[in-house]
C-alpha cells in the first residue's frame, strides 16, 4: 500500500515562517484546528500538502498524530479505496478505537475500509460482498444516477 500511495505522513522539520494559510490565517487556531477536523480525510491532506504551513497545522493536530503513530495505513488505506463514505479524522479515530462489531457487537479485528465498519471475523468474512456496478445494476435494476447516492470504492490491487 506505500508502494501503490505514497504518502508523506512525517512532520517538517522547522515552522515556517514565510508561507501563511491565506484567509483561514485570519481564523484562531481553535477554530482553524475544528474546521479541519471537518474536513473529508482526502481534502485535509490535499489541505496539508499545500505548502509547509498548512503541513505543519495538520501535523500539530492531537488526532492526526495518533492514527500517523498508531496507524498510518488507516490514513492510506481510506485515500486508496476512494470511498464515497466521508471519513473525517475524529470518524476514522473513533473506528479504529472502536472495539466491537458493527454488524453483531462481538470483539472486531478488522476495519471495512469502504464504509469504514468494524467488523468481527465472522462479519467479515461471511458478511455483504461489495457488487460490480453492472451486477447491481442487473440485480436491481437501477441506474447510473441511482448508483451515485450509493457508497462505493475503488478497488486497490494488492498482493497478500
Amino acid at each position: 500500500l506505500e508502494t501503490l500511495l505514497p504518502l508523506n505522513l512525517g512532520q517538517i522539520s522547522l515552522m515556517p515562517e514565510t508561507f501563511e494559510l491565506g484567509h483561514l490565517g485570519r481564523l484562531p487556531m481553535e477554530l482553524l484546528l475544528s474546521i479541519l477536523e471537518e474536513l473529508p480525510l482526502i481534502s485535509l491532506i490535499r489541505f496539508r500538502n499545500t505548502n509547509r504551513l498548512a503541513h505543519h497545522t495538520v501535523d500539530t493536530m492531537p488526532k492526526f498524530q495518533i492514527i500517523v503513530e498508531q496507524a498510518p495505513q488507516a490514513i492510506r488505506g481510506v485515500l486508496a479505496v476512494q470511498t464515497k463514505v466521508r471519513v473525517t479524522l475524529p470518524s476514522l479515530l473513533k473506528k479504529l478505537r472502536q472495539r466491537h462489531c458493527d454488524c453483531c457487537g462481538k470483539l472486531a479485528q478488522h476495519l471495512w475500509l469502504p464504509t469504514t465498519s468494524r467488523l468481527c471475523f465472522h462479519c467479515a468474512r461471511f458478511g455483504p460482498m461489495p457488487l460490480e456496478k453492472e451486477e447491481i445494476i442487473q440485480r436491481y435494476g437501477l441506474t447510473d444516477e441511482d448508483l451515485m447516492s450509493i457508497p462505493s470504492f475503488r478497488f486497490v490491487p494488492a498482493t497478500f
